[in-house]
């Protein structure tokens, strides 16, 4: 029974994960989805938005940062990535 709890346990970090990205606001989410959906640079992001790209890599990190204060700890992979969002 191992597969059934992996299973129900994968579907309840997706639940978590989907509650607190819908706790978000509307700009955080924004900045999101240009990053991850759309694969913009933070730069990129910067001029759609119309803001510097400091303000951009900021408000990811501490989006990230949000997240992981109010969940399970992030794997080494994902910690990883959101210490590079200059190099995106």
């Amino acid at each position: 029974m191992q597969g059934s709890y992996s299973h129900t346990h994968d579907n309840n970090a997706i639940d978590e994960t989907v509650q607190r990205l819908g706790n978000l606001s509307e700009s955080d989410r924004a900045v999101l989805g240009l990053y991850y959906y759309e694969e913009l640079t933070t730069s990129e992001i910067a001029e759609v938005l119309e803001i510097e790209a400091s303000e951009v890599e900021e408000t990811l990190n501490d989006i990230m940062s949000r997240m992981e204060n109010t969940g399970d700890s992030q794997n080494s992979e994902e910690e990883n990535k959101t210490s590079s969002y200059t190099s995106h």
